[in-house]
């Protein structure tokens, strides 16, 4: 995404029509889009990571007070 702003072609493009301002500004848009989208995505991933790593870490404890209730909780 950032090699679009590396580009010369891209500040030159924008002194020219207003139609070509106006293309540049929806394509920034759509890969600002792209980058929430992936940043969004990410975020999902590290969740469904933290919960199967809490889930692991808490299963004994989980396990130990399902015993106690199936003994009558004593």
């Amino acid at each position: 995404a950032k090699t679009i702003y590396q580009n010369p072609d891209f500040y030159a493009n924008l002194y020219d029509k207003p139609a070509n301002v106006a293309r540049k500004g929806v394509a920034l848009k759509a890969i600002e889009l792209m980058l929430d989208r992936a940043i969004y995505e990410s975020q999902l991933r590290r969740e469904m990571a933290t919960s199967v790593l809490l889930s692991t870490k808490l299963r004994g404890e989980v396990e130990a007070a399902n015993e106690k209730l199936r003994e009558g909780g004593s």
